[in-house]
């Protein structure tokens, strides 16, 4: 046993010598050996004293992990230490590319005069935003589309100059003011102007300029004046005319009686009957109506009548010719037209009274304003009391034909007399067109009727050559045109129809060789019924004898 223990006693020394460390248990056996320390953290570069990486020394970027800090048991870290120290870098691996591509070197410091240029340059490029990314963007595009300096289109506003600014580039300026809220904003801006983005730019110089919105719309006033007061010219124009063509037709109000006449007429008996007048809308519903043999609409017969009886009134629509232009025309259109003209006009004479009190700066502009406020006032006026008149003559149009104009205004009632005259207008047209289908087919009728052929006749025909007596000598047939030379012609069937007979006829005086026909009767030597003419009922085809055709 001591012995034992000696050889124990040796075996511990010599592993001690090897910085291992051997503990028996209490059993006398071996016991497991500890869990492993954790490995160590690869060594930091060596910093100087100022906290930066020595010269020849690199710091790395960081490789964003979650480092394992023990190894199970089994695991692959666990081999990877059984096999080597993982925190050591292979020789295989080239350190000197991982510095090159992933390093932190420290920044190159630059010199005074660089550093200077490069501070100068980024604040250059600092912008102060004081209103909305979107919005200045916007305002920005808008801008490129205006193509204009802001100087140059203050100095045509002020001018009143139509040669710079257009209509389009003056709504196009109208849209890109600053609201109430950017105004106020701007106005509180106290630092450098020069850093501000080309939309504060614009605003603020647009707030240099009094009341420039209100000076812009008072010119586009003056531009569009003459055309809008021209279009509602026109329209009143348009509308007043054909209300005085519609009362003034004296054959629109012969047709209104007539058919009046006939309604009555129809209706004899009945409640709508012994009426005095109709409404406007009844006149689309003449084409309701059929006669009861035929298709003919009480429209047809109304175009007939007139065309038999009173031709002078069917060109009636000729009276009516500003009734199509005015169905086009809404008397609200109109009147918006009209408010837009006195509205424009109200802007500008209280852009005209302020300016005055802008000092020398709006002195051109006033003069200007002026002198238009002074000439568009007059046709205001004047086109203001044609308005009122034009109002009264449209509700007047209703009253005439007995309606409510609340309830047939102008426009209903000029669409349902435009429509009238179309309708009568097609139906005339169909009359015609079926008058002359009848006529076509009566004519052809006419043509095709089969008549019993009359005996042959005698020709008469002047002989040239009186010796020739022994032969038969051609026969002259003389024509209002041509003398032709021809042969006696054969007799015709006896019941051949007028075009085979007119065919046979051509056809010889062309020279052409016509067969005779089967069953052609022999030409008479002596003349037929004994000399004496046939009685009707002696003729071929009488009444009363049925013939094979």
């Amino acid at each position: 046993m001591a012995l034992f223990r000696r050889f124990l006693h040796r075996k511990r020394r010599d592993r001690h010598h090897e910085n291992s460390d051997w503990v028996l248990g209490a059993d006398g056996c071996e016991p497991p050996s500890p869990p492993r320390p954790p490995p160590t953290p690869p060594p930091s570069p060596p910093m100087e004293k100022d906290g930066g990486p020595v010269a020849g020394t690199y710091s790395f970027k960081p490789l964003n992990w979650e480092k394992v800090n023990k190894a199970l048991e089994g695991s692959l870290w666990e081999e990877l230490l059984i096999h080597g120290q993982p925190q050591r870098t292979p020789p295989e691996i080239d350190v000197s590319e991982l510095q090159q591509l992933f390093s932190n070197s420290p920044p190159k410091i630059a010199n005074s005069k660089e550093a200077d240029k490069r501070k100068t340059s980024s604040s250059m490029h600092e912008k102060v935003q004081l209103i909305d990314k979107l919005r200045a963007n916007n305002i920005e595009i808008m801008l490129t589309e205006v193509n204009l300096p802001l100087p140059l289109i203050v100095e045509a506003v002020f001018a009143m100059d139509d040669t710079v600014l257009y209509v389009d580039q003056i709504e196009n300026l109208l849209k890109l003011f600053p609201t109430k809220e950017e105004t106020e904003i701007l106005k509180s801006y106290k630092g450098d102007q020069d850093k501000l983005g080309q939309c504060e730019q614009y605003f603020l110089e647009l707030m240099k300029v009094p009341r420039m919105e209100s000076k812009l719309n008072a010119l586009m006033f003056t531009f569009q004046f003459d055309s809008q007061l021209a279009e509602l010219k026109n329209n009143l124009n348009t509308v007043n005319s054909a209300c005085d063509e519609v009362r003034k037709s004296v054959k629109l109000k012969e047709i209104m009686k007539r058919i009046l006449y006939l309604g009555n007429a129809l209706n004899q008996g009945t409640a709508r009957g012994a009426a005095i007048g109709f409404k406007l809308d009844s006149l689309m519903k003449l084409t309701d109506i059929r006669a009861s043999d035929s298709g003919l609409t009480f429209m047809h017969y109304l175009c007939k009548l007139l065309a038999n009886k009173s031709p002078d009134l069917l060109d009636f629509h000729e009276d009516l010719v500003s009734l199509e232009a005015a169905t086009k025309i809404h008397l609200k259109n109109v009147a918006e037209q009209m408010l837009a003209v006195s509205c424009g006009l109200k802007t500008a004479k209280q852009e005209l009274d302020a300016s005055a009190n802008d000092g020398p700066v709006s002195t051109g502009f006033h003069l200007t304003l002026n002198k238009f406020i002074s000439h568009a006032e007059v046709e205001v006026a004047s086109v203001t009391n044609f308005f009122t008149v034009v109002g009264k003559s449209a509700d007047g149009l209703a009253l005439y034909f007995g309606e409510d104009p609340a309830r047939c205004p102008f426009e209903q009632a000029t669409q349902t007399l435009f429509d009238f005259v179309r309708e009568f207008q097609k139906c005339h047209k169909e009359n015609l067109e079926q008058d002359e289908l009848k006529r076509k087919e009566s004519e052809e009728g006419d043509g095709n009727v089969v008549s019993p052929t009359p005996p042959p006749q005698p020709l008469l025909a002047h002989v040239e050559n009186k010796s020739m007596e022994t032969c038969s000598p051609p026969l002259a047939v003389r024509d209002e045109s041509t003398t032709t030379s021809v042969s006696p012609p054969a007799p015709p069937p006896a019941f051949q129809s007028l075009d085979e007979a007119s065919t046979i006829e051509k056809a010889k005086r062309d020279g052409l060789v016509v067969p005779s026909p089967p069953q052609m009767y022999e030409a008479p030597q002596q003349p037929p019924f004994g000399g004496h003419e046939p009685t009707p009922a002696q003729l071929p085809g009488a009444p009363g004898e049925h013939l094979d055709l």
